[in-house]
Protein backbone atom coordinates (compact mmCIF):
# COMPACT_ATOMS: atom_id res chain seq x y z
CA UNK A 1 0.00 0.00 0.00
CA UNK A 2 1.38 3.36 -1.03
CA UNK A 3 1.10 6.20 1.54
CA UNK A 4 0.55 9.75 0.36
CA UNK A 5 3.65 11.72 1.54
CA UNK A 6 1.56 14.86 2.11
CA UNK A 7 -0.78 12.99 4.41
CA UNK A 8 2.16 11.57 6.31
CA UNK A 9 3.65 15.06 6.84
CA UNK A 10 0.30 16.43 8.03
CA UNK A 11 -0.22 13.58 10.49
CA UNK A 12 3.32 13.96 11.81
CA UNK A 13 2.86 17.73 12.28
CA UNK A 14 -0.45 17.28 14.12
CA UNK A 15 1.11 14.65 16.36
CA UNK A 16 4.06 16.89 17.22
CA UNK A 17 1.86 19.90 17.92
CA UNK A 18 -0.41 17.85 20.16
CA UNK A 19 2.52 16.42 22.09
CA UNK A 20 4.16 19.82 22.55
CA UNK A 21 1.01 21.60 23.68
CA UNK A 22 0.16 18.87 26.18
CA UNK A 23 3.69 18.97 27.60
CA UNK A 24 3.63 22.77 27.92
CA UNK A 25 0.28 22.75 29.74
CA UNK A 26 1.46 20.00 32.09
CA UNK A 27 4.69 21.84 32.93
CA UNK A 28 2.85 25.12 33.43
CA UNK A 29 0.27 23.66 35.83
CA UNK A 30 2.56 21.30 37.72
CA UNK A 31 2.89 22.00 41.43
CA UNK A 32 6.15 21.42 43.32
CA UNK A 33 6.54 18.00 44.98
CA UNK A 34 6.45 18.64 48.74
CA UNK A 35 3.55 20.09 50.70
CA UNK A 36 5.76 22.92 52.00
CA UNK A 37 6.91 23.83 48.48
CA UNK A 38 3.34 23.76 47.23
CA UNK A 39 2.19 25.99 50.08
CA UNK A 40 4.99 28.46 49.31
CA UNK A 41 4.06 28.38 45.61
CA UNK A 42 0.41 29.14 46.43
CA UNK A 43 1.45 31.99 48.73
CA UNK A 44 3.59 33.47 45.92
CA UNK A 45 0.69 33.21 43.47
CA UNK A 46 -1.68 34.86 45.94
CA UNK A 47 0.81 37.66 46.65
CA UNK A 48 1.17 38.36 42.91
CA UNK A 49 -2.61 38.41 42.43
CA UNK A 50 -3.09 40.70 45.44
CA UNK A 51 -0.32 43.04 44.29
CA UNK A 52 -1.89 43.33 40.84
CA UNK A 53 -5.35 43.94 42.31
CA UNK A 54 -4.01 46.62 44.64
CA UNK A 55 -1.83 48.30 41.99
CA UNK A 56 -4.60 50.74 41.06
CA UNK A 57 -6.01 53.44 43.31
CA UNK A 58 -9.76 53.11 43.71
CA UNK A 59 -11.41 56.40 42.79
CA UNK A 60 -14.58 55.26 40.97
CA UNK A 61 -16.25 52.09 42.24
CA UNK A 62 -18.05 51.71 38.89
CA UNK A 63 -14.64 50.90 37.37
CA UNK A 64 -14.19 47.89 39.66
CA UNK A 65 -15.50 44.34 39.79
CA UNK A 66 -14.84 41.33 41.98
CA UNK A 67 -14.27 37.62 41.50
CA UNK A 68 -14.03 34.52 43.63
CA UNK A 69 -10.55 33.44 44.67
CA UNK A 70 -9.16 30.13 45.87
CA UNK A 71 -10.92 26.91 46.73
CA UNK A 72 -12.10 25.61 50.09
CA UNK A 73 -11.50 21.94 50.79
CA UNK A 74 -15.27 21.33 50.95
CA UNK A 75 -15.79 23.24 47.72
CA UNK A 76 -16.61 26.79 46.83
CA UNK A 77 -14.39 29.85 46.92
CA UNK A 78 -12.23 30.64 49.92
CA UNK A 79 -12.42 34.38 49.34
CA UNK A 80 -13.26 37.19 46.91
CA UNK A 81 -11.04 39.89 45.47
CA UNK A 82 -11.78 43.26 43.85
CA UNK A 83 -9.99 44.34 40.67
CA UNK A 84 -9.94 47.44 38.51
CA UNK A 85 -11.14 47.41 34.90
CA UNK A 86 -7.99 49.39 34.04
CA UNK A 87 -5.67 46.39 34.52
CA UNK A 88 -5.32 43.55 32.00
CA UNK A 89 -8.50 41.85 33.21
CA UNK A 90 -8.05 38.73 31.07
CA UNK A 91 -4.56 38.14 32.44
CA UNK A 92 -5.71 38.83 36.00
CA UNK A 93 -8.62 36.40 35.76
CA UNK A 94 -6.32 33.72 34.28
CA UNK A 95 -4.01 34.15 37.28
CA UNK A 96 -6.99 33.86 39.63
CA UNK A 97 -8.24 30.75 37.82
CA UNK A 98 -4.77 29.17 37.96
CA UNK A 99 -4.51 29.91 41.68
CA UNK A 100 -8.00 28.53 42.34
CA UNK A 101 -7.23 25.34 40.41
CA UNK A 102 -3.91 24.95 42.23
CA UNK A 103 -5.53 25.38 45.65
CA UNK A 104 -8.14 22.76 44.80
CA UNK A 105 -5.37 20.36 43.73
CA UNK A 106 -3.41 21.13 46.90
CA UNK A 107 -6.47 20.50 49.09
CA UNK A 108 -7.17 17.21 47.36
CA UNK A 109 -3.58 15.94 47.30
CA UNK A 110 -2.88 16.69 50.96
CA UNK A 111 -6.37 15.85 52.30
CA UNK A 112 -6.86 19.37 53.61
CA UNK A 113 -10.01 19.96 55.65
CA UNK A 114 -11.92 23.18 56.12
CA UNK A 115 -14.88 24.46 58.09
CA UNK A 116 -17.17 23.94 55.05
CA UNK A 117 -18.86 27.27 55.77
CA UNK A 118 -20.20 28.98 52.66
CA UNK A 119 -18.21 32.12 51.92
CA UNK A 120 -20.79 34.79 51.08
CA UNK A 121 -20.38 36.66 47.81
CA UNK A 122 -20.03 40.43 48.00
CA UNK A 123 -22.75 42.59 46.55
CA UNK A 124 -20.56 45.44 45.34
CA UNK A 125 -17.28 47.33 45.56
CA UNK A 126 -16.82 50.75 47.15
CA UNK A 127 -13.78 53.01 47.32
CA UNK A 128 -12.51 53.95 50.78
CA UNK A 129 -9.39 56.14 51.04
CA UNK A 130 -8.20 54.97 47.61
CA UNK A 131 -8.67 51.27 48.31
CA UNK A 132 -11.32 48.94 46.89
CA UNK A 133 -13.49 47.47 49.62
CA UNK A 134 -15.95 44.64 49.09
CA UNK A 135 -19.46 45.17 50.45
CA UNK A 136 -21.22 42.09 51.80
Amino acid sequence: MKVNPHLLVILLAVGLLTACSTEDVTKENRLPDSQEEQQAYLEEQLAAITQLAESVTCQDADQWSFTSLGSKACGGPSNYIAYSHSIDVSDFLLKVESYTTATAAYNSKWSIVSDCAVTPAPSSVICVSGKAVLVF
